[in-house]
């Protein structure tokens, strides 16, 4: 079975995903962009069942009333996943946080909303633009 391995920057949390590594994506939604302080957030979405938290402490959380919630580090800061009401039973894991090979993005989320500049640069690198609500 394949596992795959993260953890915050200062190692209080780390986690392991049990199961297929899953669908990795790119956000460009202005919460996104707001809350992450970037240009655009990537994800690798997974059950949530799969992710096995470990650790000194239990994340942080911060709720997003009409969305859904953000975990982190306490100590660090360093964001976790989130969870989306859109979505329930899935987390939305940050790909920076992951231990070795990371999965390449597949689809560009909320294009809509995105830089101008991101796009192009997606564009010149062959990621697959999608739309989604």
């Amino acid at each position: 079975m394949t596992t795959t391995t993260g953890a915050c920057t200062c190692g209080q949390i780390h986690f392991t995903i049990e199961g297929p590594a899953g669908l990795a994506v790119n956000c460009h939604c202005s919460d996104c962009r707001k809350r992450n302080g970037s240009a655009f957030s990537s994800y690798l979405v997974v059950d949530e069942d799969k992710l096995q938290l470990h650790g000194e402490q239990a994340p942080a959380r911060f709720e997003i009333a009409r969305q859904g919630s953000r975990s982190f580090c306490a100590d660090c800061g360093t964001p976790l996943f989130n969870r989306n009401h859109k979505y329930p039973g899935k987390l939305m894991v940050f790909l920076g946080i992951l231990d070795g090979s990371v999965p390449s993005p597949r689809f560009n989320l909320y294009t809509d909303e995105a830089l101008d500049w991101v796009m192009a640069l997606a564009r010149l690198k062959g990621v697959t633009q999608g739309l989604v609500p």
